[in-house]
């Protein structure tokens, strides 16, 4: 575990993958790259800070999957819109206003 949380590791991850390592310092190591990258590869970083907690929508784990699953359908094209917006209004309750 030590070795893939390493900085070695985590460069490599950077330099050969499209993938964001999970080492601030590698992330934005700038250099020669194995793979070109997007040019909007670093847009993650005006994305990040956006990025909130599941719990913050006010709907539990097992909700969270059922939204999941449907929308799923959805992207595959299996469904269309209407269908998993009604199936996700009857099996994913509204939530409550409490504040």
């Amino acid at each position: 575990m030590r070795y893939l949380l390493s900085h070695e590791s985590q460069l490599f991850i950077r330099q050969n993958t499209l993938s964001i390592p999970a080492l601030k310092r590698a992330a934005e190591w700038q250099g020669e790259e194995a793979v070109a990258h997007p040019s909007r590869f670093h847009m993650y970083r005006e994305t990040i800070p956006t990025f909130m907690l599941y719990t913050e929508l006010n709907v539990s784990a097992e909700e969270l999957l059922r939204i999941r699953q449907e929308l799923k359908l959805y992207w595959s094209q299996i469904d269309d819109l209407e269908t998993v917006c009604r199936r996700l209004e009857e099996t994913v309750p509204p939530p409550s206003n409490t504040v």
